[in-house]
Parts: structure tokens; sequence; C-alpha cells
């Protein structure tokens, strides 16, 4: 074998090497996403499942929400501003949910069931003043996608309001007096 020959040997089995490098880094990389988007969907629930035991675990939080949600302007200002912050914290998870969706770390059905969730709250009288009072502390593009596929959007069938609705008033025909 002559020296030429090895040359070119040794040139085949570099670029092999480095073919199979490749093919490591892809796998690795591919991997190293999944594991990403598993750890950013696990981290949404985590957000929202603390939040959710959060929320419900002080019976006067739960009322002050239950009640924030029928009608925001019966809160008293101490009332209004654990509403706001439950809220608003809750929002801010939600956010940064989006921004895990957009960028393709969140799958669209958990984002999506988090929108279904968002409508138990924007089918509330409160729920909307919220949103009202409250928009301009998101960013332009949650909002816009907020306003765009959830606020006006029905309950999906069999969910829950988080609060009852509260029924029009049946009018009767008064019969008229003697």
């Amino acid at each position: 074998m002559t020296l030429e020959a090895l040359y070119y040997i040794s040139q085949i089995v570099a670029v092999l090497a480095i073919l199979g490098s490749l093919i490591f880094v892809g796998v690795q990389i591919r991997q190293n996403t999944k594991q990403a988007k598993a750890a950013a969907a696990q981290a949404v629930y985590e957000n929202y499942a603390n939040w959710y035991m959060w929320a419900g675990e002080d019976l006067t939080r739960a009322e002050i929400g239950m009640r924030g949600f029928k009608d925001i302007d019966s809160l008293s200002d101490e009332e209004n501003a654990i509403f706001m912050a439950t809220f608003m914290a809750q929002f801010a998870y939600i956010q940064s949910a989006f921004y895990l969706w957009q960028d393709g770390s969140l799958k669209d059905d958990i984002w999506h069931s988090m929108e279904a969730t968002l409508t138990t709250v924007f089918n509330t009288p409160g729920g909307r003043a919220f949103w009202q009072g409250r928009r301009f502390s998101f960013t332009d593009a949650f909002a816009t996608h907020i306003e765009a596929n959830v606020l006006n959007r029905p309950l999906p069938d069999g969910m829950r309001p988080w609060v009852k609705q509260e029924e029009a008033p049946v009018e009767t025909e008064e019969e008229p007096s003697e």
C-alpha cells in the first residue's frame, strides 16, 4: 500500500468520523429539545396547580374571588387588592405559557386547554372587569390573542362557570286592580 493510498483511506475515515459526530449531535439536540418541551409543560402545570392551591386554600380569598367574579364593584378596597393580586398572578402564569406556546415549547393541546379554562373567568362580570382594568399590564401580543380567541368565547360544553350566572327575572303580567 502506498503512502498516497494510506492518505486517502485516512481522509475517508476522517469524513466518516465527522459524519458520525454530526449524527450524534443531531440526536442529542433532538433529545434535548424534547426534554426542554417536557420541562416547559411541567413548569406550566406546576405554576397553574400551585396557583389553584394557593387561591383555594384560604376560604376568605376564595370568597373574595367568587364575589369579585359576580360583581367586582361590590368588593372593598382591601378585597379588590386581593382579587387583583390573585388574578394578576394567574394571568402572569398564563402569559408566560402563551410565549412558551408561541415559540413551540408548549404543545397546542396544553395551550388550548388553558384557553378553555380562561373562558370561565371571562364568562363572569368580574372577569371581564378585571381584563378591562388590567389589560394594559400585559404584552400587546398576549392581549390581542386573548381578545381575538378567548374573551368572547362561550364556555365549552359541560364546563362549569366560576360562579352561577344570575338568571334574568321572569316578567309576569300583572292583573289589573279593581
